[in-house]
C-alpha cells in the first residue's frame, strides 16, 4: 500500500506554496521539488499532486495569473 503523503495537515502548506511560487509554477520540476522539501521526503510524483482536487484547483488558478 502506498504511503499517504498529502494530509489535511500539510494541504494548506502546499496550497500556500503554490500561491507563493507565483506565475512561474511548473508542476514537473519546480513545484514537485518544493513540495518534496516541504514534506521532508526524497521526491513526489506529479501524479500524486494532481490526484488531489484542492491542489489541482490552486495550481490551475495560479497558472492563469
Amino acid at each position: 500500500m502506498p504511503k499517504i503523503l498529502i494530509t489535511e495537515e500539510n494541504l494548506e502548506d502546499i496550497i500556500m506554496l503554490i500561491k507563493n511560487l507565483g506565475g512561474e509554477v511548473n508542476m514537473e520540476f519546480t513545484f514537485c521539488s518544493k513540495v518534496s522539501e516541504l514534506l521532508n521526503i526524497k521526491s513526489i510524483e506529479r501524479q500524486s499532486l494532481a490526484n488531489c482536487p484542492d491542489i489541482q484547483k490552486a495550481f490551475s488558478q495560479q497558472k492563469q495569473k
